[in-house]
């Protein structure tokens, strides 16, 4: 319980758990949060040595790294693995998850990751790192000897930021904030909006608030608030629920309602977008340049004469911040390595799902070569190798 429910290792010596301990087995002596702290760090180290032993047996790995804070305001840094094993499933293990006490330094990172990576026995086996876009991390990985790549859904986040923070459509989403707090701090709002919603045929979905650091939380929130607008307004012109200077403050108006729709329209390919490329299940990196370059080829077009001014304006500033955030990929110079046939490129190349390389790569023709030479290298090692090593030829 204490592993997968992530309770607190002194749950054991909480008065309930050991009376229903008693109940179940008289006879067991409840174990100390001490004991219990000592065989929880037994079995970690019986897991870790395991993976350790395991990851021996892995020529490659790439890492992913992040800081993060807790909610006492702790700082921590995560580090994990990934890699394809024997059987060739890719595998994904998390190998740290420890304090960072010190400051959040390019060269303290740096420090924090190489130790890591020491401590775990992979220094020579990473071949790539990827991590956020802090100037801290960015600065820690460009001495590291790995391919350092920037998280691009990270990057489309920077975007959608800013967009969302622009003087014409943030006080409309602070607005919508402000509706989504009264309703859920509110159990009279909450209880009439369930019986709206019943009376008036609806889903019961419960109205979500936006979270500053995870974008499309704004986008569904406004989705959901144009799902339940019927219902919402119901409620809140009702004057023995809702007071008439809280209406004043909540009420959206009808233009505000058609720009809300205009915005979840404009966001949609973009949420889609960030749900694949923050994919756990498979390799999203070959998709990264495809994707992005589709976005701007079919999504962020010239702004249409018929949307309101407002929506005009804040197309333009989408297209302004994807195209400088994404200037390597639209311009199809190489995503890495200074305009050089890179890890991007290579990926793109080598999906299958991907036939118009030339669209996707900066050229098709260095790329190709590159890849054969890339082979080229690798056979002849190969060759080198079994010549020093004859055991090692194939049978």
């Amino acid at each position: 319980m204490i592993c997968i429910d992530s309770l607190p290792v002194s749950f054991v010596e909480n008065r309930g758990f050991k009376n229903l301990l008693k109940f179940i087995c008289p006879t067991y002596k409840t174990p100390t949060a001490k004991t219990i702290q000592i065989r929880v760090d037994a079995l970690y180290e019986i897991q870790k040595q395991s993976l350790i032993k395991e990851l021996k047996d892995v020529p490659h790995i790439a890492i992913t790294t992040d800081c993060w804070t807790s909610r006492a305001t702790e700082s921590y840094i995560s580090l994990t693995c990934h890699y394809i094993n024997q059987n060739w499933v890719q595998v994904s293990r998390n190998i740290t998850t420890e304090s960072m006490e010190d400051r959040h330094t390019a060269l303290n990172l740096q420090n924090k990751i190489n130790n890591i990576i020491n401590e775990w026995e992979i220094n020579d086996k990473c071949v790539a790192i990827v991590h956020d876009n802090a100037a801290n991390i960015v600065s820690a990985t460009k001495e590291m000897s790995v391919d350092a790549i920037t998280c691009y859904a990270h990057n489309l986040q920077l975007v959608l930021n800013k967009v969302l923070d622009a003087d014409y459509i943030k006080p409309l989403i602070v607005k919508c904030s402000s509706i989504v707090s009264h309703f859920k701090h509110s159990y009279i709002a909450s209880t009439a909006l369930n019986t709206k919603q019943e009376q008036l045929g609806l889903q019961k979905h419960k109205l979500i608030q936006a979270v500053r650091t995870r974008w499309n939380s704004t986008y569904y929130m406004l989705k959901r608030l144009v799902e339940q607008g019927e219902a919402i307004l119901s409620v809140l012109s009702d004057r023995t629920i809702t007071s008439r200077i809280q209406a004043g403050h909540l009420m959206l108006e009808e233009e505000e309602w058609i720009t809300m729709e205009y915005c979840i329209a404009m966001l949609e390919p973009f949420e889609l977008v960030t749900t694949l490329l923050s994919s756990e299940s498979q390799p999203t990196i070959s998709i990264v340049v495809p994707i992005l370059k589709s976005l701007a080829e079919n999504f962020i077009s010239k702004t249409k004469e018929d949307e309101p001014k407002l929506l005009q304006n804040l197309q333009r500033l989408l297209q302004n911040e994807f195209q400088s955030r994404f200037e390597n990929i639209l311009s199809n110079v190489s995503v890495t390595a200074g305009g050089k046939i890179g890890i991007f490129d290579l990926s793109t190349f080598l999906d299958p799902r991907f036939k118009n390389k030339e669209r996707f790569t900066g050229s098709l023709f260095q790329t190709k070569r590159h890849f054969k030479n890339i082979l080229q290298s690798t056979l002849e090692d190969t060759e080198n190798e079994m010549n020093h090593n004859p055991k090692k030829k194939c049978v």
